[in-house]
């Protein structure tokens, strides 16, 4: 049998500190089919986790009290499914589909953001206007708007209140298509990133979410020679002096990035690249402040990160299955936690916003907690 319970946090989790000297462990497994957890997503009430399986197009609900599925996963073939995002309704959820769909679509429907009701798995509203894949969806913490970035070359701002997109932000001209944007802790400020056309940086724009359409209050920019170098000065660290050579931490600095989130304060921001490495940020300026470069930065998988709940930790996934936890005041591994129970390489991590508990999926869907793990 399974032992799994929760312990609530009743402070506010930026002020509740994350014991990692005592391990978490695997509470409960989730089970799989045939394809990986590629998102998850907590509602903000801790009481359930979203998880999106792009290879067979099913959506799982996950019981967060329990560690067992909520109910039966619900194939989503016609819009199919890739990114899945909680809203402020706990049986409401926005998705994105691949595009890759055998059901034929106009463009806009394929690459459309569904806001479902997983109640009664109806589509409640479909919002239409990217013409390409949606890299990435943020819900604004304190009203019912939302981002999303495709590969359309387009930011979007909209209401879950009417179809129709509020704001456009389109990316620098000397940009590739490949942006990411995501609102702050506040909801008052969202940063929008995208890669540099000639892979010399990334471009990094800050925006005042009540005045948008002023445009970007900040423009920053991440140069490759900075990150490459952040990257070598990393390598020498973990490798005791000896330090990864140039022109591979060139190649791993040009690479997309893949996800981004800010951590409670707003005063830093965590990036995870497509390469395996993740990298924090000053929130502020956007320069590197540390690189997080775990045994699977070589290029061959995407970063899988996230905060801890008192953003004094960042968890990140690896290919063997194994958890590594990072100090964000060092940059440096506290902890390495044993996955093997989860089922293959971690390609997708997320932390329980009101609980002291953490996910992470692969072929299945493991659910960490403290003071209990299976039997």
């Amino acid at each position: 049998p399974t032992l799994f319970f929760c312990l609530y946090w009743k402070a506010h989790p930026t002020n509740h500190t994350m014991d990692f000297s005592i391990p978490p462990g695997i509470g409960s497994v989730v089970p799989g089919r045939h394809s990986p957890a590629s998102c998850l997503s907590f509602h903000s009430s801790g009481k359930r986790l979203f998880v999106a399986h792009e290879g067979d197009h099913r959506l799982q609900i996950v019981d967060c009290l329990t560690g067992k599925a909520d109910q039966a996963p619900s194939k989503i073939e016609r819009e199919t499914i890739q990114l899945v995002h909680a809203t402020h309704h706990e049986d409401c959820i926005l998705f994105t589909g691949s595009g890759k769909s055998h059901i034929q679509q106009p463009v806009g429907q394929k690459f459309a953001v569904n806001y479902m009701s997983v109640y009664d798995n109806k589509t409640l509203r479909k919002f239409r206007g990217h013409s390409d894949r949606v890299n990435s969806l943020s819900q604004c913490p304190e009203n019912d708007t939302f981002l999303s970035a495709s590969n359309d070359r387009t930011v979007r701002l909209w209401t879950l209140q009417s179809a129709g997109c509020l704001a456009e932000c389109r990316l620098p001209s000397d940009s590739t298509n490949s942006p990411l944007a995501v609102f702050d802790s506040t909801g008052m400020i969202f940063c929008m990133t995208a890669q540099m056309s000639n892979l010399q940086g990334h471009h990094l724009h800050m925006y005042d979410a009540r005045n948008h359409a002023a445009g970007a209050f900040a423009e920053l920019q991440l140069s490759v020679q900075d990150l490459s170098k952040a990257i070598v000065d990393a390598s020498a660290v973990i490798g005791g002096g000896q330090a990864m050579p140039v022109d591979q931490a060139t190649t791993l600095a040009q690479y997309p990035f893949c996800s981004m989130q800010f951590n409670a304060s707003g005063n830093q921001i965590l990036v995870g690249s497509s390469c395996g490495i993740s990298l924090l940020l000053d929130g502020f300026e956007g320069t590197i402040q540390k690189v997080l470069l775990g045994h699977t930065a070589n290029g061959t998988s995407k970063a899988a990160c996230c905060y801890s709940g008192d953003d004094k930790h960042v968890l990140t996934g690896n290919a063997d299955g194994t958890v590594d936890v990072w100090q964000v005041d060092t940059g440096s591994i506290k902890q390495r936690l044993d996955g093997a129970m989860g089922g293959g390489p971690i390609q997708s991590v997320a932390f329980n916003p009101a609980f002291q508990q953490f996910a992470t999926g692969s072929k299945d869907v493991a659910m960490w907690i403290w003071g209990g793990a299976q039997a």
